[in-house]
């Protein structure tokens, strides 16, 4: 009589027609999908997380250190370019004047830089704008050279205030502006 008792328990049915078997193996099945889901959003997440570090290690940051780096070679020429006017003699003009050229390479490659990476609109009419105020700032620059060596000082002063120093800011402006982009 146990064995019966035992077999009509085993065998019966819940209020809602199933039976506990079935219950449990849908209730650990749903309980395995749910892993399955969980881990598939966390692997998406992973992904997305992923590739936002590689956007910004190999694109954002690599901008942003081109761009400061322009602009601190912009700030340092404007320094060289006044101590050039106030230099006691020819020999400190000349390192001066070798330093901006050494930093010219360095510039150059900073530039090269962003014209290949900039994408957006906006950032690529700064960087245009940024190389022209370098063109300017070179002839002018030149200009400002050759009115010192020969010892017009007070138009090289002129030169320098109107237009060399403006133009090599316009250049640090537009290029501290690309780096906030």
């Amino acid at each position: 009589m146990s064995e019966s008792i035992l077999m009509t328990s085993a065998s019966r049915t819940t209020p809602r027609g199933m039976r506990i078997q079935t219950r449990l193996i849908l209730g650990f099945g749903l309980l395995i999908a749910m892993m399955l889901i969980m881990v598939a959003v966390g692997f998406v997440s992973l992904t997305s997380v992923s590739n936002s570090n590689k956007r910004l290690i190999e694109e954002d940051w690599v901008k942003a250190e081109a761009a400061n780096t322009l602009s601190s070679i912009a700030l340092a020429n404007g320094r060289r370019t006044v101590e050039i006017l106030t230099a006691p003699d020819d020999a400190h003009r000349a390192k001066m004047r070798a330093e901006i050229v050494g930093a010219r390479d360095a510039f150059v490659k900073a530039f090269k830089t962003l014209q290949d990476m900039v994408e957006l609109p906006e950032a690529r009419a700064q960087l245009k704008q940024a190389e022209e105020a370098r063109g300017r700032y070179v002839t002018s620059q030149a200009k400002f050279n050759t009115l010192v060596d020969e010892g017009r000082l007070d138009e090289a002063a002129v030169e320098l205030n109107q237009h060399t120093l403006r133009e090599l800011n316009a250049v640090q402006t537009n290029v501290d502006a690309l780096a906030q982009t």
